[in-house]
C-alpha cells in the first residue's frame, strides 16, 4: 500500500501595526484597527484557529469588514480580543479607549497612538484637541487636522488653528489675517484665551491694520473734508507712515470720485489696485473692483479672497446690507463714498 504524504496546513501571515505577528500576545501589543480590517477576509480568524483560539475565531467570523466603519462595530471588536484587560474599565468609547491605553495600561500604549493616529484625530475632535495639548504626535501636520473639524464651529478648536496660522506653526503656512480670523470667532463664542487674545495690545500691534493711526484726528481734519475741501496742506495732519498712506488714498479716491474715467489712466493700477498693501489692501481692491465692473465681470475673482475679512466685499458679493445701508446697490461713486467714511469701521 502506497502512503501519501498529507499536506501541511498552509501557515497564515498577518501584519498589523508595521509588524508581523506569530502569537495573539504580539498581535494585541500592535493592534491596529485599519490592518485587522483588511483580515476580515478570512485570513485573521484561520490564524487564530492555527494559535488555538477556536474560540475567538468563531466570534471574529461573525464580523464583516463593513461592521468597523462606525465607531459601535469597533469599540465591540476591539473588547473581543481586551475582553479581561477592559472588563471593570469604565469604557464608552474609542476615545476613552486610546486614552486607557496610553496613560494607564501602558502595555498597550502603541494600540493607544495608532487608534489615535488617524482614526480618531480625524474623526473626533475631543480626541485631535486632547491628544494636541498633551504633546503626543509631535511631527504631525496638526493644521490638516484642525482643518479637517474647523466646520464644527469649536470655540477652542478654532482659536488653536487661529494660533497656527498667526505663527506659522505645524504646517501652517503664516498667515495673520486667517489667524486673525479664527481668533475673532472664537472670541465671538466666548473662549476665553481668544478674547484676551484680542485684548493683547502686543498681537493687535500686528494684527489691527490701523493700530498706530489717531483716527479721531484723521476722522475729524481729513476724512470730513473729502473729497473736495481735501488739499495737500492736509499731509500736516501725518504723524507716521501709516497715516500719511491713509492719506494718500484719499487722494486718490477723490481722483477717481471726480473722474471714473481716471481708471483708463496708466499709472491707475499702479496707483490703486496695490493689492499687497498690508494696511489698505482691502480697499483698494474693493475699488478696483467696483470702477472695472462696467468693462469686465471680476467682481467675485477680485472679491472673493477677501469677502471674510472685509464686509463691502461681501456685500457686492452677497448682496447683504452694511451698517443698515444697502451698499450692494449703490452707485459705483457712493460705493467709494461710503468706503472713504467708513474706513475705520472694517
Amino acid at each position: 500500500m502506497k502512503l501519501v504524504a498529507k499536506a501541511k496546513p498552509v501557515k497564515i501571515r498577518i501584519n498589523s501595526g508595521g509588524e508581523e505577528h506569530s502569537s495573539l500576545d504580539s498581535l494585541k501589543m500592535n493592534f491596529c484597527i485599519s490592518d485587522v480590517k483588511e483580515l476580515l477576509d478570512g485570513r485573521l480568524s484561520r490564524w487564530l484557529r492555527q494559535q488555538n483560539e477556536g474560540s475567538l475565531a468563531e466570534d471574529v467570523d461573525k464580523f464583516k469588514s463593513e461592521d468597523l466603519k462606525e465607531e459601535e462595530g469597533i469599540l465591540a471588536f476591539i473588547r473581543l480580543f481586551f475582553c479581561e484587560e477592559l472588563q471593570f474599565v469604565n469604557i464608552t468609547s474609542l476615545f476613552d479607549v486610546a486614552v486607557y491605553w496610553l496613560t494607564q495600561d501602558t502595555r498597550y500604549r502603541r494600540n493607544g497612538e495608532l487608534l489615535f493616529c488617524p482614526y480618531l484625530l480625524e474623526n473626533n475632535l475631543n480626541a485631535a484637541k486632547y491628544a494636541y495639548k498633551n504633546g503626543y504626535f509631535p511631527e504631525m501636520c496638526w493644521g490638516r487636522i484642525f482643518m479637517v473639524h474647523k466646520g464644527g464651529k469649536d470655540p477652542e478648536a478654532l482659536y488653536i488653528l487661529g494660533k497656527m496660522y498667526f505663527e506659522g506653526s505645524y504646517g501652517v503656512t503664516k498667515n495673520l489675517d486667517e489667524g486673525y480670523r479664527f481668533i475673532k470667532e472664537a472670541a465671538a463664542y466666548g473662549w476665553e484665551e481668544a478674547v484676551k487674545f484680542e485684548l493683547d495690545k502686543v498681537y493687535q500691534k500686528v494684527t489691527d491694520r490701523f493700530y498706530g493711526v489717531n483716527k479721531n484726528k484723521i476722522e475729524e481734519n481729513v476724512i470730513a473734508k473729502w473729497p473736495y475741501q481735501l488739499i495737500q496742506a492736509d499731509y500736516k495732519y501725518a504723524s507716521n507712515e501709516k497715516e500719511k498712506e491713509i492719506i494718500r488714498f484719499l487722494f486718490i479716491c477723490k481722483d477717481i470720485f471726480k473722474d471714473l474715467s481716471s481708471v483708463h489712466s496708466p499709472d491707475f493700477v499702479e496707483r490703486v489696485a496695490k493689492k499687497n498693501s498690508y494696511l489698505l489692501g482691502y480697499e483698494t481692491t474693493t475699488i478696483y473692483s467696483i470702477v472695472m465692473k462696467p468693462h469686465r465681470n471680476i467682481d467675485r475673482t477680485e472679491l472673493e479672497p477677501i469677502k471674510d475679512l472685509y464686509p463691502p466685499a461681501a456685500s457686492i458679493l452677497y448682496q447683504e446690507t452694511l451698517l443698515g445701508v444697502n451698499f450692494y446697490s449703490l452707485s459705483a461713486k457712493n460705493k467709494i463714498a461710503f468706503i472713504v467714511k467708513n474706513l475705520f469701521n472694517f
